[in-house]
């Protein structure tokens, strides 16, 4: 993602908060929240601005042996309006990190609430 949208951020949220909710909490959420109606309404968020950084850094996996340039983006944006019932969900996809390269700290964000 070069330019991640509030959708995009949402549904990523959502794959892995319901993952750590199936491997550590009660069970899966499948059946118990609505992802469908969650994304739906994520999708609806407008970008206000954005100021995305590309940047590009070697990754070494050690246990596999392999070397790999990490692509991705810094900076940030300004979504909205916002509806309260996604805010969660961002926060915590935020906080585990979303994507492949979570491990090495890519994925993760800080959701700042604008006045």
């Amino acid at each position: 993602m070069r330019e991640p949208t509030f959708g995009q951020l949402v549904r990523a949220s959502l794959r892995t908060v319901g993952r750590a909710f199936a491997a550590f909490g009660d069970g899966g959420l499948e059946g118990r929240v609505d992802f469908g109606a969650l994304k739906a309404l994520a999708e609806l968020v407008p970008t206000q601005a954005a100021f995305w950084q590309p940047f590009c850094q070697r990754h070494r996996n050690n246990r596999r042996g392999q070397s790999y340039e990490l692509v991705g983006v810094s900076g940030g944006a300004v979504f909205g309006p916002v509806p309260l019932c996604l805010l969660p969900w961002l926060v915590w996809g935020g906080r585990l990190g979303v994507g492949e390269h979570r491990v090495s700290g890519a994925g993760c964000w800080q959701v700042t609430l604008l006045a």
